[in-house]
């Protein structure tokens, strides 16, 4: 489970490839991937996801969530309001 986590994090820097048409692709799957990772039918364990994924990130880490988290806010009804409010409780 760890090397599974460990791939998972090194594939969020995969998102700023941005020059190629290819490249483009492979964002996109990325965030695609990490959405269907993260995100639950229950809103409370999406905010839970969310801020395990960002716990414990390095810097460069945490610049490609954001990124990603970005494009997520981009789907209609990710960042609803019983999502904001469990990351708010949680945090």
């Amino acid at each position: 489970m760890k090397k599974a986590e460990e791939g998972i994090k090194k594939m969020a820097v995969l998102v700023f490839k941005k020059n190629e048409k290819e490249a483009q692709d492979v964002s996109e799957v990325v965030v695609e991937k990490y959405y269907q990772l993260y995100k639950e039918t229950d809103d409370i364990k999406t905010a839970k996801n969310l801020l395990n994924l960002i716990c414990g990130a390095s810097l460069t880490e945490l610049f490609c969530y954001e990124e990603i988290i970005k494009r997520f806010c981009s789907i209609p009804d990710f960042l609803n309001s019983k999502i904001v409010k469990a990351l708010w409780y949680e945090y």
